[in-house]
């Protein structure tokens, strides 16, 4: 979450403060789809499939890239789309990391 000083941050966000980051994250919170208690998609979130365990999950810079990143896979219907890092769909794919690269958090 987001918990440092309100100063701009500059490895990303291009400035915008930790209230306008804090005010993101919640807006985008507000705006996420609903996983349905005992469909397949809460059935991968209950064994851990979630975003930020996914090949096609990048996570975005600053603060915000803590719960939110974007989905990059095609397959997905949420291909293009900020994703929070505990969501999940059908499309889940992992991946280990190719041989002589370092996995990003």
């Amino acid at each position: 979450m987001i918990d440092e000083p309100n100063e701009p941050v500059f490895d990303g966000s291009k400035g915008m403060t930790k209230e306008e980051r804090r005010a993101t994250h919640e807006r985008w919170a507000d705006k996420a789809p609903i996983i349905e208690l005992g469909s397949k998609e809460y059935e991968l979130y209950e064994n851990g499939k979630q975003c930020g365990g996914c090949a096609f999950y990048i996570a975005l810079t600053s603060d915000l890239g803590f719960d939110w990143g974007a989905c990059a896979n095609t397959k997905s219907p949420h291909d293009g789309a900020a994703v929070f890092e505990h969501f999940t769909c059908l499309q889940y794919e992992f991946r280990p990391v190719p041989e002589g690269e370092e996995p990003k958090e």
